[in-house]
């Protein structure tokens, strides 16, 4: 009975032996045997092109090469995923960079100016203070005028005052005597900014 056992025994190991191997060594034709595990070397990730190459972590398995896999949105440049969108050294296209001060938006380069400049040209500008664009890109002050708070106005030296465009001497005018447009009585001289 003993013998009985043992035969049984033996004969289930060979059928176990015999059916496992005849599972792992009949791959389909468009697979590969690798170690045992049937592997689609075009496509599989763990045995890229050939048993046991790996791609490397965010990589896939395309046509039997490792590829970059990027998001949607980001291409590969040279290796590195990258969004043409946003990506000043390669905006709009791998390897087309944005010049030093100007930003990559909607794959367009352009210039980035600080808070408080316009860009008037190619050229960032305050416009609050700028004789070439007072107020606006273009709108320039008339020579003798500045630019405050975006609007031009006339420039007087220290101690004189501007009354109408015209700069004055509220300290001696008898027009303007201690104030534009304060008119001393044709007896009177303007003196010390006081009809007198």
């Amino acid at each position: 009975m003993m013998r009985t056992a043992l035969a049984l025994t033996l004969a289930a190991a060979a059928l176990l032996s015999a059916c496992s191997s005849s599972s792992t060594s009949v791959c389909p034709a468009s697979e590969s045997n690798c170690g045992g595990v049937c592997r689609d070397l075009a496509t599989d990730r763990s045995s890229c092109g050939a048993c046991g190459s790996a791609c490397p972590a965010g990589d896939v398995c395309s046509a039997g090469a490792c590829a970059l896999s990027c998001q949607a949105g980001l291409t590969d440049c040279g290796g590195s995923c990258r969004d043409l969108g946003t990506d000043r050294a390669n905006c709009g296209a791998c390897g087309s960079a944005c010049p030093a001060g100007d930003v990559c938006s909607a794959s367009t380069c352009a210039l980035s100016c600080q808070a408080g400049l316009t860009d008037c040209g190619g050229s960032c500008r305050d416009l609050r203070s700028d004789l070439a664009n007072c107020g606006a890109c273009g709108s320039a002050c008339a020579p003798g005028n500045v630019c405050v708070a975006g609007t031009c106005a006339l420039s007087c030296q220290a101690g004189l005052t501007n009354c109408a465009g015209v700069c004055r001497d509220t300290t001696s005018d008898e027009a303007n005597c201690g104030g534009c447009g304060r008119v001393c009585l044709a007896s009177l001289h303007c003196i010390a900014s006081a009809c007198q």
